[in-house]
């Protein structure tokens, strides 16, 4: 499932280097779908992990990832697009 959450992530940035346009706009609530989406997977991950190296870390970036809508919805209007953009290119 992780394989094809990367592979997934690859056609995308794929695409946003293709139509950097489009991406400023429209692909914002795309990814913030794509981060719950992908929290999700990634503590039903850790919850499903039969050891526990490793767990604490897929359990931080789950609720990184699927925290990342409530902070989206609270922020400005005005400044979202950016700040969202901006921590999207560095994960």
């Amino acid at each position: 499932m992780l394989i094809l959450e990367g592979s997934v992530n690859l056609a995308a940035a794929a695409a946003v280097l293709v139509w950097q346009s489009v991406a400023a706009v429209a692909l914002v609530p795309i990814a913030t779908a794509w981060a719950v989406i992908s929290g999700g997977l990634l503590l039903a991950a850790a919850h499903r992990l039969s050891g526990s190296e490793g767990r604490w870390i897929l359990v931080v970036a789950g609720v990184v990832s699927a925290g990342w809508v409530l902070w989206w919805r609270s922020s400005a209007p005005a400044t979202r697009g950016r700040w969202d953009c901006g921590w999207w290119a560095m994960r």
